[in-house]
């Protein structure tokens, strides 16, 4: 992984494979290089992309920040309640990364995990008005 990682330009990130997941630090500006390089196919090859993408679409349970304004693609990750919240994603052919500061309401979702959903959905849609706002040339 971290080869990968070297490969599209991130210098920073070392994951700990035998770590809990989440556990270490990857910035959003490196989020963001890892997401624009999955789109433009250069996460080890153009087919090894698609099936990582693909693997990314939306699924219903997963329908809150990122998932509320139309990405086409995105993964969302968090710890405890009292942990950061992270997404990445596709976003109107934009790469982004949102990420929570690890205080607020945190919401038990259906599949058990904790997330601090109000806090993802409400970056969301501030992320959608200023992407709106770049593509209008008003940013």
């Amino acid at each position: 992984m971290t080869q990968i990682l070297r490969d599209i330009g991130d210098t920073q990130t070392s994951p700990w494979p035998d770590s809990s997941e989440g556990s270490h630090q990857w910035t959003i500006r490196n989020q963001v290089r890892f997401i624009a390089a999955l789109n433009s196919g250069r996460v080890v090859s153009p087919a090894a992309s698609r099936y990582v993408r693909d693997a990314m679409e939306p699924i219903p349970p997963h329908r809150w920040g990122l998932g509320t304004i139309g990405a086409s693609a995105f993964k969302g990750g968090w710890l405890t309640p009292d942990s950061e919240t992270r997404q990445m994603g596709i976003v109107d052919g934009y790469a982004v990364a949102i990420i929570t500061d690890g205080v607020g309401p945190a919401v038990l979702e259906s599949d058990g995990d904790y997330a601090h959903e109000q806090q993802m959905n409400k970056l969301a849609r501030i992320l959608k008005q200023y992407l709106a706002a770049d593509k209008s040339g008003r940013a």
